[in-house]
């Protein structure tokens, strides 16, 4: 996986997860579950450990720029949570997109647009993606 090469400043990989009341992407356009996503402090966000938080200086709620070594980038709101591995960020993994008309399906950050979509990141068996990502995260956005 390219993600585990050593990049200087990229230090967290990012990993997505699930809602447990949204499923696939089409769920993001039912105004009833994206009212309760918006009730929650937990689906828009990103989640951080608090003790890679505090060791770079960012708080709980704070705006934040993720970049990637290759150029792609995004902005999120991050969440303090003991559920994420100190060198993770999670990003709920079915929100955000971009093509969508409704609003409500672009709400959040779209995980898959910080992969690099390059012929050295496909299984030339499977035609799997390699969906590993490493970020640096800046605040003040």
């Amino acid at each position: 996986c390219h993600a585990y090469e050593s990049r200087d400043g990229f230090d967290l990989f990012v990993v997505n997860h699930k809602v447990p009341f949204l499923t696939f992407t089409f769920s993001a356009e039912n105004p009833w579950l994206m009212d309760l996503a918006d009730r929650s402090t937990k689906v828009f966000t990103v989640g951080i450990n608090p003790a890679t938080a505090k060791k770079k200086g960012l708080r709980d709620g704070q705006k934040v720029r993720l970049e990637t070594a290759f150029g792609r980038d995004a902005e999120a709101v991050l969440r303090w949570t003991e559920g994420v591995h100190p060198e993770c960020l999670s990003v709920p993994g079915i929100l955000g997109r971009k093509i969508t008309k409704n609003p409500m399906g672009r709400k959040g950050l779209h995980y898959n647009s910080l992969i690099q979509y390059t012929f050295e990141k496909f299984d030339t068996v499977s035609a799997a993606l390699d969906a590993c990502v490493r970020v640096k995260v800046t605040a003040g956005v």
